[in-house]
């Protein structure tokens, strides 16, 4: 599929998902821009607290909206799962939006064939080798987190690829071998989210 490639910078450092949900909304025939839906998206506005060696003790959850500041201008950010960032598809596109989280990958690439992008969360550069930590949310829930969270827009594959637009490289149609996406998309909890 030809969709358009849109660069997450520089207004914002941590909308990578936003800015690929706007990839997708915008070849589905929306007329939207990153910064109006980034302005919209729910956002978890828990404040950041350390403990005494400098670890994170309590933010936000991305399961109830961003977690920190997208733009990155004031303070560190994180990500949005795809159920909050699901509520933006029902605003502007008709037919609703589709949660793919937890699919195979059959099913990604009959989604693809179907003429329907699809934002999946990732690492940046596809690195398995990752640095996690962890924290609590407001209600002692546990987040397992990575700083090299990152979400692409699918576009298409073939027998040996996958292909995706990257928000933050700003390279369109980028491809990789199935075997390495699936390997980060597994370990990343296969979240993945498109347009019915």
């Amino acid at each position: 599929m030809d969709v358009l490639l849109i660069s997450q910078l520089p207004e914002l450092k941590n909308g990578c998902e936003v800015t690929s949900l706007v990839m997708l909304l915008k070849y589905k025939g929306i007329n939207i821009d990153k910064l109006t839906l980034a302005s919209q998206m729910k956002k978890d506005k828990t404040n950041i607290y350390f403990d005494d060696t400098g670890d994170i003790k309590l933010w936000g959850n991305p399961e109830y909206g961003f977690v920190g500041d997208v733009t990155g201008k004031n303070d560190m950010g994180y990500a949005i799962d795809p159920k909050p960032l699901s509520e933006l598809i029902q605003i502007y596109y008709s037919k609703g939006a589709l949660d793919l989280t937890g699919c195979s990958l059959d099913k990604l690439e009959s989604v693809l064939a179907s003429d329907r992008p699809i934002v999946v969360w990732v690492t940046s550069k596809f690195r398995e080798n990752v640095q996690w930590v962890q924290w609590n949310d407001i209600n002692g829930n546990k987040i397992n987190a990575t700083f090299s969270t990152h979400a692409v827009t699918l576009t298409g594959f073939d027998e040996n690829y996958i292909y995706y637009n990257d928000p933050l490289t700003n390279e369109k149609d980028k491809k990789i071998t199935k075997k390495e996406f699936l390997n980060v998309w597994i370990m990343m909890g296969r979240k993945a989210l498109t347009v019915n």
